[in-house]
């Protein structure tokens, strides 16, 4: 809760900050270029490389954690095995059913926020006002809580029934 009450301090901030002038930047036709020499080559060659390894490591942790029959056990010859895939796919229907449910909320959600970015893109950039700032504010208060901790937060909060109720919305779209 500190954390977040600092998060939103910093965004109001911002936001105040943002206000006493224009923020639309215009880099013309013109790339910014930091001339690196002889070493650009190796420092490309260095964040592509760190690019790839903090992307590939954590898939690999988990495809590897996949692969055997149970959490914990080295990934070997004895132990690899695709029935976790199989059973996923083809034995347990509501599995498959929740990663549907899954896709189609993703992809509605996709649509329904680029078409909210574009309206909003276009309000932030060319109109004033206490409306806008009110909606600059929400999109940039979407980062004062991680989406990790705010997932948790709902699953904990939908996994049993409403109180007083038998009703629980949770594993529904």
């Amino acid at each position: 809760m500190v954390l977040t009450a600092l998060t939103v301090a910093g965004v109001l901030l911002a936001a105040r900050a943002g206000d006493r002038s224009d923020t639309r930047v215009d880099l013309g036709s013109r790339p910014l270029m930091l001339p690196l020499g002889r070493a650009g080559a190796v420092v490309a060659a260095l964040l592509w490389a760190y690019l790839i390894l903090s992307l590939l490591l954590p898939l690999s942790a988990l495809l590897q954690t996949s692969l055997v029959t149970a959490y914990g056990l080295p990934l070997t010859a004895e132990t690899l095995t695709l029935k976790n895939y199989v059973s996923a796919l083809f034995q347990q229907v509501s599995l498959r059913n929740a990663f549907v449910t899954s896709l189609w909320l993703t992809l509605a959600t996709v649509g329904f926020l680029m078409l909210a970015a574009v309206f909003l893109g276009y309000f932030l950039t060319w109109r004033r006002g206490p409306l806008v700032r009110l909606l600059h504010f929400g999109s940039e208060a979407a980062y004062t809580l991680p989406g990790i901790t705010l997932g948790v937060a709902m699953i904990l909060l939908f996994l049993r029934p409403f109180p007083g109720t038998q009703i629980s919305i949770y594993g529904t779209p």
